[in-house]
Formats: structure tokens, sequence, C-alpha cells
């Protein structure tokens, strides 16, 4: 269904019946509630004056409008002058169909119920952009130059209090324990904080312009960004170029920002620099190494399942998993040519670089197949 539950349009109605004790002034709201739990903003209040011991009736609409969720309940709350005046306590949980009901929760038991927990609850904006999962248990993303989040282990809860304006355009985020990375193309901000409602944005005295969201990824216990001016890594203590001991700048000066990709492949960081230039990182305790890595070179998209650990390719309409784990390896005997050296040696690494036929159907230097008629 479609995330978030719309709030009620409609006051309740509310008539006092009877009583002889102390005069007392009520406000009462309702909210709809799904078959999840996932409950919406409360309605305008209804505000009535009338005997503490008299009857309560309360009328409801019956019925749900509002965004496509399976909505099955109602609650209905109101407050008392015992309580807070600005908080609401739970008397009823009913069917959405209910049409009315009496309350006859007392003002000195109503303190112990239910507080309303979903006073600006709203549903998801619609063009809500780079969702990412924060420490807190929200959800993080962006609407224009705002970052918003969503209230703690509730998707469907967007509360107008959390939200942290930039000002300037928002290319990308990333999320590294409870600090939000907004990357944007010029120098990135930080974002941090345990709660959303109470989170301290800070500009970061660095430029880090990313062109892409798919530029950014976050894995190795670490944020990775490549940027115009190489790969960086984020750590929580600041940002450091980790491709600089391996490509010179007027290197990576020839790379194409635009199109930079980055994503996991088990232990290593795969980024796809260009058409024709694909990296693999790899850490191996305190040391990083780089090595290349053509398949990702030619991948329109890739991506790394968290789920299965596995990491896909997009070659034009194809779809291919990298390193595949349920493929039988291909066996074959390779041999050198005969290599002269100035005196005995070891070697305790050998990179081959293999291009067996077939390997990959896209590869300008071997043979295509026509694609199926419904590819």
């Amino acid at each position: 269904h479609e995330l978030g539950v719309t709030a009620p349009a409609v006051a309740p109605s509310v008539s006092p019946s009877g009583g002889t004790a102390q005069t007392v002034v009520r406000a009462y709201v309702y909210t709809y509630v799904t078959t999840y739990g996932e409950e919406s903003a409360p309605s305008p209040p209804t505000v009535v004056t009338g005997f503490a011991d008299a009857r309560w009736y309360v009328s409801l609409p019956g019925s749900y409008t509002g965004v496509a969720s399976p909505v099955d309940r109602v609650r209905v709350y109101r407050t008392a002058t015992a309580d807070n005046a600005y908080t609401y306590r739970m008397v009823a949980e009913l069917p959405v169909e209910t049409v009315s009901m009496e309350d006859t929760v007392r003002d000195d038991l109503l303190p112990f119920q239910p507080a309303l927990p979903s006073i600006d609850w709203l549903p998801p904006p619609q063009d809500l952009r780079f969702l990412h999962l924060h420490g807190s248990g929200a959800l993080v993303g962006v609407t224009g130059r705002t970052i918003r989040f969503s209230e703690p282990y509730q998707p469907h809860a967007w509360p107008p209090s959390s939200a942290y304006s930039v000002p300037v355009p928002v290319t990308a985020l990333a999320v590294f324990g409870t600090s939000v990375l907004i990357f944007t193309r010029d120098r990135p901000f930080l974002l941090d904080g345990v709660h959303p409602s109470s989170m301290a944005l800070t500009p970061l005295p660095i430029s880090v312009p990313v062109e892409t969201w798919r530029a950014v990824h976050t894995a190795l216990d670490a944020v990775w960004v490549a940027t115009r001016n190489g790969i960086l890594r984020f750590d929580g203590r600041g940002f450091t170029n980790v491709s600089a001991p391996f490509i010179r700048p007027d290197q990576w000066e020839a790379f194409d920002p635009t199109v930079f990709r980055l994503t996991s492949h088990r232990d290593m960081l795969l980024c796809r620099v260009g058409t024709a230039r694909g990296l693999a990182i790899m850490q191996r305790g305190d040391g990083l190494y780089m090595t290349d890595l053509p398949e990702i070179a030619r991948a329109d998209e890739q991506i790394y399942d968290l789920s299965t650990d596995r990491t896909y390719v997009r070659l034009g309409n194809d779809i291919y998993e990298l390193d595949a784990v349920d493929t039988e390896a291909r066996r074959f005997t390779w041999q050198s040519q005969e290599i002269v050296l100035p005196a005995p040696m070891s070697f305790g690494v050998l990179q081959v670089d293999v291009r067996p036929e077939g390997r990959l159907p896209t590869d300008p230097a071997e043979p295509t197949e026509p694609s199926p008629p419904d590819a």
C-alpha cells in the first residue's frame, strides 16, 4: 500500500448530556490506524463544556478517505482539566466504521491512559529522494533543499519539526552512524544528532563536489565518495583521498564525474570512473589496495544487495550477477611467455588479465548475439 496515513479532515461531534457535578472543558480528537499499527495525525479538535459526571457522546465519520492505506481502526483522544491541557489521552479504540460512542473514562483516570503520539505525523512528501536509514531508527531523505526525517521506527510519519534546510541544492546523502553527510556540487554539510528532532547542522570546510548520488556509497566502515578530485573516504574523523597514491591528478581529470558509480562487492569497493575504467579498492589490515576491474567500466548500472551479499550489474537490457557464488568456477591451464629475470626471485602475487570467450557479451572485442524480441 501507499506509505502514510491521511489525517482526518473533519472534527468529531461531541454532545454532553445531563450531569450535576462541576463544569469541565474537554477537547476531543481522533486518529486513523492501519492494520500495521500506523497512526495518522489527529483530526481538528472539538472543544466542549459540560458537567464532569455527564454522559459524553462522540460522533465520528464512520469511514476513511485519504492515502490508499489499510485503515481499520479509529482512536479517540481527549484532554481533561486534571491533566496537561496540551496532552491528549486515548479513551477508545474502535472499528473505522463506528459512527458514535460514549466516553466513560473519568477525569481522575485519564492521566493513566496512553498519550497521543502522532500530533504532527504527516505522510511522507511525494518528492522525497535519497532515502537512507539513520542510526536513530528514522528514515532520512531530501525534498528540494530540505533534509527530512521520519519519526524513529515509524516510516509512515514525517513530522515537519524534523526538517533542516541547506542553502544549496543537494546531490547525495550518506549516513554514518548518527551523522548524515549532505553532499552538494561544492562543500558538504554534516547533520549530527541521536534524534531527528534535535540535529545540529554544520558546513564542512572542504570541497567535495558530487555530481550524482550514485557516486556515494557506505561500506567497509566508512563513506566513500567519487569526486572530481578523486575517491575520498570519510570515517568520522574527516576525508582522505584514497586514490591519490594510485592515480595522478592529471589522470583523474580525464574521467567524467557524471558517470561515477560506487557499490560494494563482499570486502571490496567497486568504482566505475568512466566507460573505459573500473576500479576495485580492497582494505587489508591498515592498508588500502587498488586494482583495475574492467567489468565495472562496461556496466550501465551496479547494485549491491545487502540481504544476500551479492552484487549485480546491468549491461544493456541484461542483468548479471558479479562473481556469482552459485556458478561453478571454470578451470583452465595458463602458461606465460618465458620471462628472464636478472636474479632468482619468488613471486608473492601474480595478476593475470583473462578475457575468456563469451565472458562479457557486450565486449566490443567479442561477437555479440542479437537481443530477444522482448528484451
